[in-house]
C-alpha cells in the first residue's frame, strides 16, 4: 500500500514519454572523474560513528562536462526545506541513511536538488529517479556539502 501512496504522490509531477528520453541516465559512478575511479574511497558501514562526534565529510572532484546537462540519477532523499508532507529542496544521495546516521559521502557523491513545486513525499526511505538539469555548482548546507546543484522537474518512484 505504501508504494501506491508513493507512486501516486509522484506520479503528478509526469514528463510525456518523448520528453523523458531526452535525460541521460546517470549512475553515482559517472559523477566522479576518471581519477577517483582508482581511489578507494571508505566504506559507510565502516565510519559510522558511535561517540556523537560528526566525521569529516571528503570533497571530490566533479566532471564540469556534465554541466547543463538533462540528467536523471537514482537515489534517496534528505530533506532541506519542506515538513512531513511535502519537499522542495533535498540532498540527493546514493544510499539510505546517508548524511543522517553515517558520515556524509564525499560531495561528489551529494546532489542538491531545487523543485519549483513542493512535492509530496510519503516514504522518503524509498528510493526515487529525480529527473532535471545538473550543475557542477558546489553548495554547503548543515548536513553536507553538495558538489552538484540540480533544478529538479521531476521525481518517480525506483522499480
Amino acid at each position: 500500500m505504501r508504494h501506491i501512496c508513493l507512486l501516486i504522490a509522484l506520479s503528478t509531477w509526469g514528463l510525456a514519454p518523448a520528453e523523458a528520453a531526452d535525460y541521460q541516465t546517470l549512475q553515482w559512478n559517472d559523477l566522479l572523474p576518471p581519477s577517483a575511479h582508482t581511489t578507494t574511497q571508505p566504506d559507510p558501514a565502516q565510519t559510522i560513528n558511535h561517540t556523537g562526534g560528526s566525521a569529516p565529510q571528503l570533497e571530490g572532484s566533479t566532471r564540469p562536462e556534465l554541466d547543463h546537462h538533462q540528467v536523471r540519477i537514482p537515489g534517496y532523499v534528505v530533506p532541506i526545506d519542506g515538513d512531513e508532507q511535502s519537499v522542495r529542496t533535498f540532498l540527493l544521495v546514493p544510499f539510505f541513511g546517508a548524511c543522517i546516521h553515517v558520515p556524509p559521502p564525499p560531495s561528489n557523491q551529494i546532489v542538491f536538488v531545487t523543485l519549483k513545486e513542493p512535492v509530496s513525499v510519503d516514504e522518503l526511505w524509498d528510493a526515487v529517479w529525480v529527473y532535471g538539469t545538473l550543475q557542477t555548482e558546489r553548495s554547503s548546507h548543515e548536513l553536507a556539502n553538495a558538489g552538484y546543484q540540480m533544478q529538479g522537474v521531476r521525481i518517480e518512484s525506483y522499480e
